[in-house]
């Protein structure tokens, strides 16, 4: 955990994005909403999504989202997991 509050590409929010995630994670996923996520850190959904797409982007996070139910499907890839456990 020590090397994810290291990362200088990482704001403040995303660190928090991705501590509220692997809280959160049950059998390798997080079914927490965008939405869920910004009220248990008390930002705002746009500035959550925003941290989302980037964490995509970084690869340390993976979504799926199915608009029909209304639900978010984020899995920690292995790239931060390797990071989390040095």
């Amino acid at each position: 955990m020590k090397n994810l509050l290291k990362l200088k590409e990482l704001t403040p929010i995303d660190k928090l994005v991705i501590i509220t995630i692997q809280d959160n994670t049950v059998f390798d996923e997080c079914i927490m909403t965008s939405q869920d996520i910004a009220n248990s850190i008390g930002l705002s959904r746009k500035k959550t999504l925003d941290s989302i797409q980037k964490l995509e982007e970084l690869d340390y996070i993976t979504c799926k989202v199915e608009a029909s139910f209304r639900s978010r499907k984020t899995k920690i890839t292995q790239r931060l997991l390797n990071l989390i456990k040095e």
